[in-house]
């Protein structure tokens, strides 16, 4: 899901955008670190990024 960057989420996880992408693994490595983590995890897109974005 897209959806407007709250408060709560820093600018550096959007790039700077108004919208960050929420996704929730389905892959019991990926489930098993973020219940490690006790919260979210950001990370970069793989997809291409453009200034043009914004």
């Amino acid at each position: 899901m897209v959806l407007r960057r709250g408060r709560r989420v820093p600018l550096e996880a959007t790039g700077g955008l108004k919208t960050v992408a929420v996704r929730v693994p389905d892959h019991p490595v990926a489930l098993a670190l973020l219940s490690v983590l006790g919260d979210g995890a950001a990370a970069p897109s793989a997809n291409r990024f453009s200034c043009l974005a914004r």
